[in-house]
């Protein structure tokens, strides 16, 4: 279900389908084993099986938690480049035709989350004519309706954050929802994995890209006019079923 907004002619692609549900409809792998619409294809473009969500990665590194994509803040370039595949560990890529997009995470299940890494991957070269995330924030929530005031922070630099990092660090009271739980950056890898500043419990994490790979070639090109492309973003980290009583209690 896509809502466009009218002030700002941004488009939010909503997945509101319960937890299982949402499984078979986006491809996504479960604990328990594969989509059976998705096993039935067996193999994606490039021809390798698509790695399920909680498989340990091949170089020892802790399994990915099995995540959905709830909300995206865009639209897909064309029906190629499906936005559910950036939770899936294969060859696949995303390419939004809206110049900022942002991604919005939940659980498979519907798990509270204790994130301690995040793992990103794009490409130096673009592979879908779009132009590959080069950095961004990494924001964690219990409601969707926190990440909606963290625009102050969408145009942050390594530099910025960084500065904003040390002088957050004199601030005693917790972590505000809205308020940014890491930065990113790539150099030659295709792939990075990066420690989360300040762990916390989540039940949503969300990815803002706040910049390019590969600098636009006119100088009139921004972040602002140009589509992004994501292969692949996952979490490392330890989960529990979300008890609704034990959120109501803290929140009072």
């Amino acid at each position: 279900m896509l809502f466009r907004s009218a002030e700002s002619n941004e488009v939010d692609q909503v997945l509101t389908q319960e937890p299982e549900e949402a499984a078979k409809l986006l491809g996504q792998f479960t604990i328990r084993g594969a989509d059976p619409v998705a096993g039935a294809a067996g193999l994606n473009k490039g021809g390798a099986k698509s790695q399920q969500a909680t498989e340990r990665p091949k170089d020892g590194a802790p399994a990915f938690l099995p995540l959905v994509v709830q909300r995206h803040k865009g639209a897909q370039f064309n029906n190629s480049h499906q936005v559910n595949t950036v939770v899936l560990d294969n060859a696949q890529v995303f390419a939004s035709n809206y110049a900022r997009p942002e991604f919005y995470f939940r659980h498979l299940h519907g798990h509270t989350m204790t994130i301690d890494k995040v793992t990103i991957r794009t490409w130096p070269a673009s592979r879908a004519g779009a132009y590959p995330v080069g950095c961004g924030l990494i924001f964690m929530a219990d409601s969707l309706e926190a990440f909606e005031r963290t625009k102050p922070f969408h145009k942050f630099s390594a530099e910025e954050y960084k500065s904003w990092k040390a002088k957050r660090a004199q601030d005693p009271r917790p972590l505000r929802p809205y308020e940014p739980v890491s930065f990113f950056e790539f150099d030659e890898r295709p792939s990075i994995t990066i420690d989360i500043d300040h762990k916390q419990e989540c039940r949503f994490v969300m990815l803002k890209p706040t910049g390019f790979r590969v600098k636009p070639h006119h100088f009139r090109q921004s972040p602002n006019e140009l589509p992004m492309e994501l292969e692949f973003f996952g979490v490392h980290g330890s989960s529990s079923a979300y008890d609704p009583q034990a959120a109501f209690c803290t929140s009072g």
